[in-house]
């Protein structure tokens, strides 16, 4: 049963860090609050640009009442609806259409509506299935993948087990020294059985998502997984960094890390922003991670936009440095564009029969010469500088941070 005081702590803990920052300081020294009138102010709860985001955002904002000489008591947060806006705060006054409820009630409330299926974003993942695949053979009748292996390859009769099919040519070295050990037979067909076989093992395997009824702080679940494989990533960014002018390796590395966490970071972003949509409990127990994340990718040097992140820009700019790094092969950065005299021979079809769908055509002299022209490509190019590359570490940081937050506060929900 979740501890709703705890929750309570750690949503005002979250508030408080948040009015702490300079953003928010500078943000409330430039506005003018009335000395008659009752008036709060209200957080926003969405940081970032909202492309392809399919879910709309919660109408439920964390607020808190401000005092004409601008002080305020976060111990009496709460949570307030009949309103909309876009900047990272706004201050308002109070009216009759406004809809108040105290903090403790709304995390009850939102407790109730949890559901079950947010949990599976911090399942357990247990690796305890075996699938086997049919092997047309007279020594071996199938090739079985069971995780549960204490070694990596073991012949049991006719049957091969093995503990990971990653590794194709170890598997088949370890299949041919048996089977001259044992002086059997090996079929001709014998490696495309087994290659067919490894690929259908790999197409239909599966691990089992458990969904705990209590949480272990000393177990790793799902997405605890993905921010240590995050954390991996930004140790070896960390580690390259002060090398990039002097070490085109390291350059490489950083190039090859940025490539791989962007492709993958702005989809879990993505879900982590649909999740505080849906619940916005957690966004509650998380909302100066994302303050932070908002701030780190705005000091990044490029037009990023002054009111919100944008996930897209962020990810072109670093998929384009990479491309001018890696695509060199053909040395254009432009579009090349040619005009002929004439087009000889020239055919036109129109107005075939309807159940010819390539009938309408039209054909040329050198027709096929122009089409294998055609499928040559460039990539776009950018130059990023090595500040860019330094400021992306704190990015990168931030993501980790709010991935093991978003953990940990739906953990803290059950």
């Amino acid at each position: 049963m979740a501890n709703v005081k705890k929750l309570l702590t750690q949503v005002i803990s979250e508030v408080t860090n948040v009015t702490k920052t300079t953003s928010f300081k500078d943000w409330l020294s430039n506005e003018a609050v009335s000395q008659t009138a009752n008036q709060f102010v209200a957080i926003n709860n969405s940081f970032i640009f909202r492309d392809n985001i399919k879910t709309v955002k919660s109408e439920k904002f964390i607020a808190f009442d401000v005092s004409n000489t601008k002080t305020f008591d976060l111990k009496k947060i709460y949570i307030i609806e009949g309103i909309g806006f876009n900047s990272h705060f706004k201050l308002y006054t109070l009216t009759n259409n406004h809809v108040k409820s105290a903090l403790e009630d709304s995390i009850k409330n939102e407790l109730k509506e949890i559901g079950e299926v947010i949990y599976t974003i911090v399942g357990d993942i247990q690796d305890i299935n075996d699938i086997s695949e049919p092997l047309s053979n007279t020594n071996f009748k199938k090739i079985t993948l069971r995780p549960t292996l204490t070694t990596e390859f073991k012949i049991l009769g006719d049957e091969i087990l093995i503990r990971d099919y990653s590794d194709r040519e170890k598997i088949w070295q370890e299949i041919s020294t048996y089977c001259t050990s044992n002086r059997l037979d090996i079929a001709d067909n014998l490696p495309n059985l087994i290659d067919r076989a490894i690929s259908a093992l790999q197409n239909n395997a599966f691990s089992t998502l458990h969904l705990p009824k209590k949480f272990d702080p000393k177990t790793k679940y799902l997405l605890d997984k993905i921010s240590m494989v995050v954390k991996d990533h930004l140790n070896t960014y960390k580690s390259n960094i002060p090398n990039i002018d002097t070490d085109p390796k390291a350059m490489i590395e950083i190039l090859r890390i940025s490539y791989n966490f962007v492709s993958d970071v702005n989809k879990l972003l993505a879900l982590v922003i649909n999740l505080c949509d849906l619940k916005p409990i957690i966004l509650w127990l998380t909302i100066s991670k994302y303050f932070n994340l908002d701030n780190k990718f705005k000091d990044l040097p490029f037009g990023f936009s002054k009111n919100k992140a944008s996930l897209g820009d962020y990810e072109s700019v670093i998929k384009n440095a990479r491309n001018k790094s890696f695509h060199q092969l053909f040395p254009f950065n432009k579009s090349l564009r040619f005009e002929l005299d004439a087009l000889k021979k020239v055919s036109v079809t129109i107005f075939s029969n309807h159940g010819k769908k390539d009938g309408n055509k039209m054909t040329y002299k050198d027709q096929e010469l122009y089409e294998l022209l055609r499928n040559f490509t460039r990539v776009n190019e950018q130059i990023v500088s090595k500040n860019f590359w330094t400021k992306n570490e704190f990015v990168m940081q931030a993501v980790h941070e709010l991935i093991t937050a978003t953990s940990d506060a739906i953990k803290a929900t059950k």
